[in-house]
């Protein structure tokens, strides 16, 4: 799917995980000469077609070195369960994942990529996008993870400009009933922090940089989206599988979804395929975040008895036949400098709307910040909460999840600490 963002008790399992560090150590890779096989278990967020895609990549590299096997697991909740598998003991031995994820890296104990291992032929800033405190914490494969503005042209006459256009368009009929069960004209995951996060970035209410909120404009953004929702425009209530298949299904005129929903979209709509950047909000243009997609490897795994085939994976999956395939088989960005995306109009448009999104940058402060928009977001629309109200649980509930991430971190004993 699209990132993994931790879910609201997700805090909890890192004091979970300090609890448990010192009894129960990481467990130890078997050694491959006491099996014919080595088993390497991968986690990951691909969905539909992206996810297939995967499996083939992967079914290839294993047919292709010899005494590997690939157990693949996808995953939801990404960030949660693997801070679970840290407290438990259980965790995989490579995640495919956003490069923010990478803020975990003390409870995950990821392996450190050193300079000297660094391709030259990724673009510096591929790696900056998994670095914490100068430390590269994993292997980058894919670029992009934006968000753009899907549309059906059979239903909508064009791209609007502005979402105030679009409500407009609804209010003098100038484009064709909805046939959503819903009612409304379309829709996105419009209570998923990632979505919300557009719509904040515009209005100022969110330093990416910084991971920090401002408490008086994201309480303005939260009215101003909540007034999307009176418009007609957007089914407030349909969540990420609701908003695709109604979308496919002819039964929303628009959605907005990721840059991993190209291929997806264009082979559910044909015809009626259209594609735009997001439209303008309150005079403002709007933002997508984008980020990496890269291998992390929990538990030292490249240090690991395992490392060689780890190392070799990543190298295979950065090298240029599949990255080369990665974008003309799957329509997604490589991270290897000079693969080329070929001459599909509509995918050189994608990889042109990348100019219309903002770096998330990976660290504990950003991941504690996803878990804590959802809270607001989710008590804000069940009417529990006024914005202003909404926006200090947001900001509450990222402090405390920051402070317990350090807390955490501080207590672990000298063999789950980080790198000496």
């Amino acid at each position: 799917m699209l990132r993994a963002t931790l879910i609201p008790v997700a805090w909890v399992a890192v004091v979970l995980w300090c609890a448990t560090a010192r009894a129960s150590p990481a467990p130890t890779p078997s050694s491959p000469r006491s099996v014919p096989t080595q088993k390497i278990v991968l986690w990951h967020t691909q969905d539909r077609f992206q996810a297939e895609f995967l499996r083939t990549l992967l079914a290839e590299f294993q047919a292709t070195h010899g005494g590997v096997s690939i157990e693949i697991e996808d995953i939801v909740d990404l960030s949660a369960v693997l801070l679970k598998g840290a407290a438990l003991g259980a965790l995989p031995d490579v995640v495919f994942a956003p490069a923010d994820t990478a803020g975990l890296h003390v409870p995950l104990r990821l392996s450190r990529i050193p300079k000297a291992a660094q391709l030259r032929t990724i673009p510096k800033e591929h790696y900056e996008a998994l670095t914490i405190d100068t430390f590269v914490y994993g292997e980058p494969v894919l670029s992009g993870n934006h968000l753009v503005f899907y549309y059906d042209t059979s239903l909508l006459p064009s791209a609007p400009s502005t979402w105030e256009e679009l409500a407009e368009w609804v209010k003098t009929g100038r484009v064709k009933e909805p046939r959503a069960k819903q009612g409304a004209l379309g829709g996105w995951p419009f209570k998923d922090p990632y979505f919300f996060l557009p719509f904040l970035l515009s209005l100022k209410g969110l330093d990416l940089a910084k991971a920090e909120l401002s408490s008086e404009k994201t309480t303005a953004a939260l009215r101003a989206y909540n007034a999307l929702a009176t418009t007609g425009i957007v089914e407030a209530n349909c969540g990420y599988m609701c908003a695709t298949d109604e979308f496919y299904r002819g039964r929303f005129a628009y959605t907005i979804n990721g840059e991993w929903a190209f291929e997806d979209t264009r082979k559910a709509l044909g015809k009626r395929f259209g594609m735009a950047p997001l439209p303008s909000f309150q005079g403002q243009k709007m933002l997508s975040p984008r980020g990496v997609f890269a291998l992390l490897f929990p538990n030292r795994g490249l240090e690991s008895a395992k490392g060689p085939t780890l190392h070799a994976l990543a190298r295979w999956l950065q090298s240029s036949d599949v990255q080369f395939r990665y974008a003309q088989e799957a329509r997604r960005f490589p991270v290897l400098r000079g693969v080329p995306l070929g001459n599909d109009a509509e995918f050189q448009a994608l990889a042109r709307h990348l100019k219309n999104s903002a770096s998330v940058t990976p660290s504990p402060k950003m991941l504690f910040l996803w878990p804590a928009l959802r809270k607001g977001i989710n008590l804000f629309f069940t009417s529990r909460l006024d914005p202003h109200e909404a926006t200090r649980v947001m900001l509450d509930t990222a402090r405390a999840g920051q402070r317990a991430f350090e807390s955490s971190a501080s207590q672990t004993s000298p063999a789950t600490k980080e790198h000496p």
